[in-house]
């Protein structure tokens, strides 16, 4: 759940500005962190769909080649349960890239378990190229996002200079991409399309490595939760907030910008201020 206070005040030229440029600053920082978050959300991703990618390939090209080869490989999809590729270094440590299939059960369509190995292997590589389709619209959703984290934080650098007119660019493309976010989420709810929102719990440690991405992954497995309608409005409400909080942040530097400066030291301007608190497993506020 998420608080908002909002309160009503007139404060002189200098606090405001103080105000305006401290906001700022934390948020460009925050911005900032959640872009490095993405780096090692971004790493982790490419090594995973580099290993199966591979095995799929290497799947697809025994199969091409005759009965023999597509039996041997399906054979040994079907029996073995974990796969192991060579190990890489990145970024001065040693990773192992690995699938793990076990723990899956293969039944047909009277619901009786199937044994054959080739049959499950069929069954496990079709898995594994769902994982790479998914995999790359995975990847292809981190780009977009980057951009957004970039225009947030362009946002609030200009917010810091008092640059009205590059906050509003900035704010315009913000709110198009979060609208058409919305506006999907919204049609696959329509549509009864499962939506999941997954909760992340960025920390400040090593936010752009391998291990941090692998650790923010699974984070937002153990809390991935299926909308039931309440997910999607808190996530609407956080994108009209952040909306209402950028227009009035430049409504507010517009009408400074037009005080003349001989004025700037004895004016009170009326200033409404926004706070959030946020507690339990919120969306997070999307300023």
């Amino acid at each position: 759940m998420t608080i908002k206070t909002i309160t009503q005040a007139t404060r002189s030229y200098s606090e405001i500005k103080s105000q305006l440029r401290d906001s700022a600053l934390s948020s460009a920082v925050g911005w900032a962190k959640a872009e490095r978050m993405l780096d090692g959300q971004e790493k982790s991703l490419d090594f995973e769909l580099d290993y199966i990618g591979q095995v799929v390939k290497i799947s697809i090209a025994a199969i091409e080649s005759g009965e023999e080869a597509e039996k041997a490989i399906l054979t040994k999809l079907g029996s073995q349960d974990i796969f192991r590729g060579k190990a890489v270094q990145i970024d001065g440590k040693r990773y192992q890239p690995s699938i793990d299939m076990s723990g899956n059960t293969y039944v047909n369509s009277a619901g009786e378990p199937i044994t054959d190995f080739v049959a499950i292997g069929k069954h496990r590589l079709l898995y594994l190229m769902d994982a790479v389709k998914e995999k790359i619209e995975d990847s292809l959703m981190l780009k977009d996002q980057r951009k957004l984290l970039r225009w947030k934080q362009k946002f609030h650098r200009y917010c810091y200079n008092f640059n009205d007119t590059e906050m509003t660019k900035y704010h315009n493309k913000i709110s198009e991409f979060e609208s058409l976010q919305l506006d999907a989420r919204t049609e696959a709810n329509a549509e009864g399309r499962e939506i999941s929102v997954i909760h992340h719990s960025p920390r400040d440690e090593e936010l752009d490595t391998m291990d941090a991405g692998f650790k923010s992954r699974d984070i937002g497995k153990e809390k991935t939760k299926v909308d039931n309608g309440g997910h999607m409005k808190n996530f609407a409400d956080s994108i009209k907030d952040a909306y209402d909080v950028r227009v009035a942040t430049i409504e507010t530097i517009q009408t400074m910008l037009t005080i003349p400066k001989h004025k700037r030291k004895t004016v009170k301007i009326p200033i409404t201020m926004t706070e959030f608190n946020a507690f339990g497993e919120d969306n997070p506020v999307l300023i």
